[in-house]
Parts: C-alpha cells; sequence; structure tokens
C-alpha cells in the first residue's frame, strides 16, 4: 500500500506546468523470473557442494587453511539461494515510481534519475498473467542503467518500472502522452 510520506520528495523534483499522471511502487510479490529454472537448481547444487566440502573439512585433520577456504562458497552458496530474494526485496521497497506529463521518475535509495520517454521510440512492456509487468524505457544502455543484477532478473538501474502492478494502464498513460505530443 502507497503511503503519502513516501512520495514527498516528488515534490521538489517537478518542473513548471509538470504534474503527476501516476506514482506507484514496483510489487514484492512474484518476484522469481524464467531464468531462476535455471539458477535455482545450480544455487542448490552449489551450495550443496560448498556445505558437503565444509563440513568434511571441519571434521578432519586438514589444514587450517582449509577449514577457512570454504567459508566463501558456502556464504556465495547461501545467498544466491535465500540472500538474493531478501536482497532484492529490499531494492523493491526502496525504489518508487511517478509518471508526469513530460518524464518518468525513478527514485530508490535517494538517488533520483528521469528519462524523457516523450521522445524515447523504444518503449517496452513485459507482463505476467496477473498483470505485473516491467515497463523499459529504451535500452540497457540509455544511461539509466546500473546493469544487470548479477543474481537473477532484476534490473537494479533506472530504466525501467520493475515489477509494477497493473503495467497494462501505466504503459496505456505513456502510449496516449505519446500521441498528444
Amino acid at each position: 500500500m502507497e503511503n503519502y510520506k513516501d512520495f514527498e520528495w516528488i515534490n521538489a523534483e517537478l518542473l513548471p506546468d509538470e504534474y503527476v499522471l501516476w506514482k506507484g511502487k514496483p510489487s514484492d510479490k512474484h518476484i522469481l523470473s524464467t531464468s531462476d529454472i535455471v539458477f535455482i537448481p545450480f544455487s542448490i547444487i552449489w551450495c550443496g557442494f560448498a556445505l558437503f566440502w565444509e563440513t568434511g573439512v571441519l571434521f578432519s585433520d586438514s589444514p587450517f587453511f582449509f577449514k577457512l577456504f570454504g567459508i566463501p562458497f558456502v556464504c556465495v552458496g547461501l545467498y544466491m539461494l535465500f540472500g538474493r530474494f531478501i536482497h532484492q526485496k529490499i531494492l523493491l521497497k526502496e525504489t518508487f515510481y511517478v509518471l508526469t506529463n513530460r518524464r518518468a521518475i525513478f527514485y530508490r535509495k535517494r538517488k533520483i534519475a528521469y528519462c524523457d520517454y516523450l521522445s524515447e521510440n523504444n518503449i517496452q512492456i513485459k507482463l505476467k498473467k496477473n498483470g505485473i509487468g516491467t515497463i523499459s524505457f529504451g535500452s540497457a544502455d540509455n544511461g539509466f542503467s546500473n546493469g544487470d543484477w548479477v543474481f537473477g532478473n532484476f534490473k537494479s538501474g533506472f530504466s525501467e518500472f520493475v515489477n509494477i502492478p497493473d503495467a497494462q494502464s501505466v504503459h496505456r498513460l505513456i502510449t496516449q502522452k505519446k500521441i498528444q505530443k
């Protein structure tokens, strides 16, 4: 549920003659992606082997270095299996989107980026069956993106409205504004 205080920052960002058409937050539900079909089994194998290695080394007469060597692999395995979902949920809770009559505005952790969607030719929408979707503004190297998140399909940059409820209606607003331009 959106809280008015979550969007207080937008008042200082609006230009003269600019007004809000839509504001929202990404959904923190349904964060699995198609890449997880491969990545989750890989994470289980990685984590299982790392835990097997570390357990075997800890209960043997192996040198101290071998006991330390497996710890980073266990940590990476646990992150791939569980931590990435927690990290993704935290990022989604700290992300806010605003669509105005002139710009798309992206806010995360007190960082703000803008996209002039009216002059952007490459706007795409990816919808899930439940209506949640992602709207991409331009290509991945349009200056707003910090690159793909390493573990999963979550874009950490500012070039997309990621995982937004009722993405089709937001896309319709964008299309109508582009036609009116």
